[in-house]
């Protein structure tokens, strides 16, 4: 099985992680074996690493009916927390306007964050 170093990593011809070091230096090791540098295909090993790439239909279907869940009841929680902030007079303290900043600075967030997961 062929075998190279990557940085400090060691890489199999399979893409795989090897816990085992190598000296190399100069093309060959210290029990005279050569070791020169072979193609790697980078795509296999990231793939074997980190998985797939992109999400298949029904995940992202599903990732995407949760998503517009959580946006959909935060939206209308936090603008209904704001109305009735602003609307009674009486509820003008120092708390509820604490709360009401945290209302928008979650509805910005909901607007600005969440549905860029989706593309990743």
């Amino acid at each position: 099985m062929t075998m190279e170093r990557l940085g400090s990593v060691n890489v199999t011809d399979a893409g795989l992680v090897n816990s085992t070091t190598m000296d190399c230096l100069g093309g060959v090791n210290s029990s005279g074996v050569n070791c020169t540098p072979t193609a790697i295909d980078v795509s296999m090993l990231l793939q074997e690493a980190l998985g797939q790439r992109y999400r298949n239909a029904a995940e992202s279907a599903s990732l995407t009916i949760v998503y517009c869940a959580i946006f959909l009841t935060g939206l209308v929680g936090n603008v209904c927390t704001c109305v009735v902030i602003v609307s009674n007079v009486h509820m003008h303290t120092a708390t509820n306007y604490y709360l009401f900043t945290l209302a928008i600075s979650d509805v910005v967030t909901l607007v600005l964050g969440e549905f860029r997961l989706l593309f990743l």
